[in-house]
């Protein structure tokens, strides 16, 4: 289950934390919505990032396996 979870000034970009969990961070301040996928071969996940303050979004994940492959998707 995906989770908002960035406390303010923490970076952007894939972070991992020795739980396994990844906290996912991007400044997007134009985009309405943004979107993280996961991609794991011809398989794609997608899980909804919450807006934060000053244009941030974010979703936090468990169980990450090292090596996730991601990309962003803005306003589909």
């Amino acid at each position: 289950m995906a989770e908002a979870t960035a406390e303010p000034g923490a970076r952007a970009g894939a972070i991992g934390h020795r739980d396994g969990s990844v906290l996912w961070r991007v400044w997007a301040p134009v985009a309405r919505r943004v979107t993280l996928v996961l991609i794991d071969g011809e398989t794609r996940s997608e899980v909804p990032m919450v807006r934060e303050p000053c244009g941030y979004h974010s979703v936090l994940q468990h169980g990450v396996d090292d090596g996730q492959r991601y990309r962003y998707r803005l306003d589909d």
